[in-house]
């Protein structure tokens, strides 16, 4: 009661399905027709539960409902409740006989259910199939016919009534789905037990599937056959085989497509009728025609022993006629005559088209691989030998039909079969799938004779074709082909080691092994030239083998390289090494020092001689080397542009790696000989200065060392190019007094000036050398690069005593003082020209004045009149003010005027007073700034002064201090009242001078 409403489920007992089915009757009873409206409430009752009861009533409504419609007669659905089975089972024949076409025959299983008939259901289900079958519903027919033969029924009647149906549906003439009628015979046939039926039904399965396979030979459609239905006036068979007739005619060329249809048509004919004679002839004869070159035969075998000899003869005729243009096919198709004839007279002629047809036949399979000039073939041997080979390499499966023919002209086989091998070796192809093919067996022998076995039991035969023959002909980059032959070689001699070999032994397995390792590296190389087979001269030898090797030597392979050239030719691994450092470097050249680092890891691998050798190379641009044939370039085109301090890299790496051998002093008195020059030529570079490549230096003496001395180079750079010539064993203070004498031999004064001015720079650094202290060579280290006075004061006291001597010496001494610090000046013994032209110097740096001039003669006896003259003509300037101090102190220098009263010395007795530490001590004077006071007074009286600049004057300079009155402090005073305090503290005066 699920579909009842909620209200009326709560009114409704538990168990309400018996009261609402006896309601639902009780309308139904009421109702004349099955469209009587007193149905509907019954419908709405019996939708309310679920009960068998509920549900044969609501099968009854449906079945009134359905059989009402298909009739078209009222039926009341109380009448259907009062009858029995039997009844209704009446009613349902009468429906399905009387109204066929009503649509009731395809609701067998619903009638079944509604009326409750499952206990004859293969009964109505035999009456619909018939019902199906008047209308011509055929595919409805035999489904139902095919129900039927899923739930046979047991009593005999029945099983028979079904049985005869099923005879009936397959052998409807009108039902042209040939298939359908075919399967469902098929499917009876499980069923049937009886042997008439059975044998009745597998007569029409027979036929059925021939005329379907015709059908389907035939591609016809539905619409095809069904007009064949509709107009028939010959049987259905009879059609078909006319069909197959014209289907051969138009596929006659096609001899697969004319045996299946004779095929076909025979099967037809078997079905039908008898097989007629023709039918047997035309299916043999197509049988023959699609037979191709080495097919299964059986089939056609059997079609031509149903015929008779006569007419077996002349369609084998036939057949092999037509193979003229294929001597293969028609020696093939003689064998199988001949078989096929066997017993009868025609056997015979067919055995002797045989024997005619092998020969040209094999000879045709092998011109099909390998284009053959049959006439040169028969008359040349040479030739026969060579396309037999080419024939067999190119297709091994014709070995044996190459050794057939070899036979018919009498061949040697073991020449044969080393043609071949040569043909494997010799070949484009790739070389690993060839080679395989020498373990191939040889026909007529036993399996275990291989193509290589049978070359190896005339071991010396065979050395002498591989070597003077089929070596040449072998490409030289062809690595497998070449070991491979090497490999023949060694396998001849140890089956006859008395065997004569152009090579020893020991070398033919080296040459074995290296091929087998440049396979691995999968690179291109002339093998021949490295194996020299053909040179007998041991420096040609090994000439061909590095250029050999040349071309593929690389960081990587050229340990396994050295090993191969040293093991086969005796070549020593330090020469491979040295050519492949000059390959590496002349590819390099653009980057000389990138290509000199890949270099740096294999010159261990260098002997000490080569290593020397090497250094050679790099830094010597006229040595000149070959080695085994190689011209090495380094020399050209890589020395002359190595940078200078690369050198020096590259000469501290080489006595690195020989340091550490047993023979180093070989080469370790070279460089240290040659170290200090490859040093001062990268410095000399470094400073712009031009120089010679040259490497190794054999004359010191011949070094242009005056013009590198008397390059601009400071007095610092000259004294470390002096410490390095003096490590090259000249004389430094001879070198450096020559090189300036040649500098100062008849110079103007501007030559002086510059001269003076490269060798004392403002900024003189040495910085850039520093560098040569850290050279990794011995000495180096301890070099005195920065002890340069020396140096210094040899120049200057030569400089002073050229200049001195000279007749220009005042303008000399001019250009001089104006150049040298002063400072350095003092610390030499000056003459007085020398002092009055450095104090002219200073006031001209000044300010530049004619009236100095007048003056500059007797400055040294008086410098009073030069000083006012300045005074009156330099401004009053801090710098003038200093320039004029420093006049006074040069004049005070060169006479030695001091004085005791400094300021240091008044400090100090003013700190012993004030403490007390002793009586108060003027301090003597010896009254030597008495002449100077008055000038020093004149300067302190002169505007410009900085309270910095007089204390730094008055602290350093003594009688510049003892000069400086009391007035002199208060005019300064008053000058600079910001230094008030400074002043007064620095007054000889004391305090008293800040009141």
């Amino acid at each position: 009661m699920a579909d009842a409403a909620p209200s009326l489920r709560a009114l409704l007992p538990v168990d309400a399905s018996a009261m609402i089915v006896a309601a639902a009757t009780e309308h139904v009873q009421r109702a004349n027709g099955a469209g009587s409206p007193s149905l509907l409430p019954a419908r709405t009752l019996l939708s309310w539960v679920d009960s068998p009861a509920a549900n044969a009533l609501q099968g009854l409504l449906d079945a009134a409902d359905a059989m009402e419609t298909w009739g078209h007669v009222s039926i009341a659905p109380r009448d259907l409740l009062c009858e029995s089975p039997l009844d209704r089972l009446a009613r349902v024949q009468r429906l399905l006989s009387l109204y066929p076409d009503s649509g009731a025959a395809t609701h067998v299983d619903d009638l079944v259910r509604w009326l409750d008939l499952q206990a004859h259901v293969s009964q109505i289900r035999v009456w619909a199939t018939y019902a199906l079958l008047s209308t011509r519903d055929f595919n409805s027919a035999m489904h139902e016919a095919a129900r039927l033969l899923e739930a046979l029924p047991t009593a005999d009647a029945d099983l028979s009534m079904a049985f005869s149906l099923l005879l009936d549906v397959v052998s409807c003439g009108s039902c042209v789905d040939w298939a359908a009628r075919a399967h469902l015979a098929s499917k009876a046939l499980v069923h049937v037990t009886d042997p008439t039926l059975w044998s009745v039904l597998l007569g029409w399965q027979t036929k059925l599937a021939a005329l379907d396979r015709a059908a389907t030979l035939l591609d016809l459609s539905h619409h095809d056959r069904k007009g064949f239905a509709d107009e028939r006036h010959v049987s259905e068979h009879t059609w078909l085989l006319d069909q197959l007739s014209v289907y051969r005619e138009i596929v006659v060329d096609q001899p697969d497509a004319v045996l299946r249809a004779c095929q076909v048509a025979l099967s037809l004919e078997a079905a039908f009728d008898e097989t007629s004679t023709l039918a047997k002839t035309n299916v043999a004869r197509a049988s023959l025609d699609a037979l191709s070159l080495h097919d299964d035969a059986s089939l056609a075998l059997a079609y031509l022993a149903d015929v008779s000899p006569e007419t077996r003869h002349g369609l084998w005729l036939a057949r092999f006629e037509r193979a003229a243009t294929d001597r293969e096919t028609q020696a093939w198709i003689a064998t199988l005559a001949s078989s096929s004839l066997q017993g009868t007279v025609f056997a015979d002629a067919f055995a002797t088209l045989e024997a005619a047809s092998v020969h040209e036949a094999t000879l045709d399979r092998l011109a099909a691989v390998e284009a053959i000039d049959r006439a040169r073939f028969d008359a040349d041997e040479p030739y026969r030998y060579k396309m037999l080979s080419a024939v067999a390499r190119s297709d091994p499966a014709l070995l044996t039909d190459a050794y057939m023919v070899a036979d018919a002209f009498g061949m040697d086989h073991w020449r044969l079969n080393t043609s071949f091998l040569e043909a494997l070796l010799v070949s484009s192809d790739v070389r690993e799938v060839e080679l395989k093919k020498v373990h191939l067996p040889l026909p007529f022998r036993d399996q275990t004779t291989t193509v290589l076995s049978f070359a190896l039991t005339e071991p010396s035969a065979l050395v002498q074709r591989l070597l003077k023959h089929t070596y040449a002909q072998v490409d030289a980059n062809d690595l497998v082909a070449l070991e491979f032959v090497w490999r023949l070689v060694s396998l001849a001699w140890q089956q006859e080691p008395t065997l004569s070999l152009p090579l020893p032994i020991e070398r033919v397995k080296l040459l074995i092994a290296c091929a087998k390792e440049l396979r691995k590296l999968r690179v291109t190389v002339d093998f021949k030239a490295f194996a020299c087979l053909e040179s007998l001269d041991v420096k040609a030898q090994a000439t061909s083998a590095v250029h050999a090797m040349l071309p593929i030597l690389t960081g990587q392979n050229i340990r396994l390289l050295t090993s191969m050239l040293k093991r086969v030719h005796g070549i020593a691994t330090s020469s491979v090494v040295l050519i492949y450092l000059d390959t590496v470097l002349t590819k390099s050249k653009a980057d000389v020092a990138l290509a000199y680092e890949s270099c740096v890891p294999f010159a261990s691998g260098l002997s000490t001689d080569h290593v020397l050798t090497f250094l050679h190379l790099l830094l010597d641009p006229t040595y000149s080397l070959s080695l085994f044939g190689h011209v090495f370039a380094t020399p050209s085109d890589v020395a002359p542009i190595v940078p200078h301090k690369k050198r020096v890299e590259i000469l501290e790496d080489t006595y690195a790696l020989l340091s550490a051998r047993p023979d180093k002093q070989k080469g370790l008195a070279l460089l240290d000989a040659q170290a200090p020059f490859v040093v001062l030529t990268a410095l000399l570079s470094a400073w712009d200065i031009s120089i010679d490549v040259v490497f190794p230096l054999r004359d010191h003496h011949a070094l242009p060392v005056t013009r590198w001395l008397n390059a601009p180079l400071s007095l610092a750079q000259c004294h470390v190019v002096l410490t390095l010539l003096s490590r090259l064993g000249l004389d430094a203070d001879a070198v450096w007094t020559n090189s300036i004498d040649a500098a100062l031999h008849d110079l103007s004064l501007d030559a002086l000036a510059a001269y003076c001015q490269s060798k004392w720079p403002h900024h003189a650094e040495t910085r850039d050398a520093q560098w040569v202290a850290r050279v990794r060579l011995p000495g180096f280290k301890s070099l005195p690069l920065h002890a340069s006075a020396p140096t210094e004061a040899k120049w200057l006291e030569h400089v002073q005593a050229r200049v001195k001597d000279s007749p220009r010496a005042h303008d000399l001494l001019c250009v001089l003082t104006a150049n040298v610090p002063p400072a350095k000046l003092r610390s030499v013994d000056l003459s007085a020209m020398q002092a009055a032209a450095s104090i002219v110097s200073t006031l001209r740096g000044v300010c530049d004045d004619e009236g100095y001039a007048t003056h500059e003669a007797d400055v040294m006896v008086d410098v009073g009149p030069l000083f006012a003259h300045a005074c009156h003509v330099l401004p009053e300037t801090p710098r003038a003010n200093e320039a004029l101090a420093r006049v006074l102190q040069q004049w005070q220098a060169y006479h030695h005027v001091t004085s005791a009263r400094s300021w240091a010395a008044a400090r100090d007795a003013a700190i012993v007073a004030r403490l007390g530490l002793a009586e108060t001590t003027l301090l003597d004077d010896d009254q030597e700034e008495d002449g100077m006071a008055p000038l020093w007074q004149e300067l302190y009286a002169r505007a410009g002064w900085t309270v910095p600049a007089l204390t730094a004057l008055l602290q350093s300079d003594a009688v510049a201090y003892a000069s400086l009155r009391q007035d002199d402090v208060e005019a300064l005073q008053r000058a600079l009242p910001m230094g008030r305090l400074v002043l007064g503290l620095l007054s000889p005066c004391g305090t008293s001078s800040l009141r």
